[in-house]
């Protein structure tokens, strides 16, 4: 695991989406919320939810946690523009997936786009980083594999998960997601990366 996070996420207009989808980590994501409010008081965080995920979190904590209105997981949930999936990944800089489910792992390897959310990462030309957390049975499938390397392939960060314990017995194994500095570094490293390209697309518009 990476023992430290990057001094500056170098967000051309400090513009972060993190999109939630349904897996049991996403009770994790108002504490990292917070955290990344804690060291980069510039940068504005905007939070996309999955129907999934509202199983795991509630809006109001995410709500509390980002200090913003929670997008989703209906088309027009907590927006009023006229085109939401377009806007809002215009609107960002990055995407971070977190969690990024089995399920939403397979639909985006599809280019499947089936909610606001979905929609939302499919339309990004901003880099996208996917912090997948998988139970064991998932992780072991040849399929899990392939959609990865599918996804990377077409220009997604996808993280490697790490181990953590079960929800389901309490044992120690893989498929946890990434720790967050580690998020933070991948999210750094992507944008960096990615900024000729962006440089260009904004010098034609």
């Amino acid at each position: 695991m990476t023992q430290h996070r990057p001094a500056r996420l170098g967000l051309p207009r400090n513009h972060l989406l993190v999109v939630v989808t349904g897996a049991l980590a996403a009770s994790t994501l108002p504490g990292h919320l917070e955290a990344i409010r804690a060291w980069y008081p510039e940068v504005e965080v905007r939070v996309l939810v999955t129907g999934n995920a509202l199983t795991f979190v509630t809006p109001a904590m995410l709500r509390t946690a980002s200090r913003r209105e929670v997008l989703g997981p209906g088309w027009f949930d907590g927006s009023d523009l006229p085109v939401p999936h377009r806007e809002i990944a215009a609107w960002a800089d990055a995407v971070v997936v977190f969690p990024a489910s089995g399920n939403s792992v397979a639909k985006l390897a599809a280019g499947i786009g089936d909610s606001l959310a979905l929609a939302v990462v499919q339309d990004a030309e901003c880099p996208v980083v996917l912090v997948p957390s998988v139970s064991a049975g998932v992780m072991a499938r040849p399929l899990f594999t392939e959609n990865v390397e599918r996804l990377s392939r077409a220009g997604f960060t996808v993280l490697e998960t790490v181990e953590g314990r079960r929800a389901s017995d309490g044992s120690l194994g893989p498929g946890a997601p990434a720790e967050l500095p580690d998020i933070l570094m991948a999210v750094a490293r992507a944008v960096r990366q990615a900024r000729p390209a962006m440089a260009v697309v904004s010098h034609h518009q």
